[in-house]
């Protein structure tokens, strides 16, 4: 009786592990490629800051002389 009822108390405690598992998996997956999707982002900012700077940069001496 007592190892039957070990056995149910296991199935159960296993299946709710493997389900916690693979809810903080995926939760940690979706948050790991929002978390890439916002370094693009940061990236194409920066690359537009860039850009920017260097357009001003080329200006300046044109419009100096």
């Amino acid at each position: 009786m007592w190892s039957k009822l070990g056995d149910i108390v296991c199935s159960k405690y296993t299946s709710f592990g493997l389900g916690m598992f693979a809810g903080v998996f995926g939760f940690y997956m979706i948050h790991k490629i929002s978390e890439h999707q916002e370094l693009l982002r940061v990236q194409e900012e920066i690359n537009e800051l860039i850009n920017r700077l260097n357009q001003k940069t080329l200006q300046s001496p044109e419009q100096q002389s």
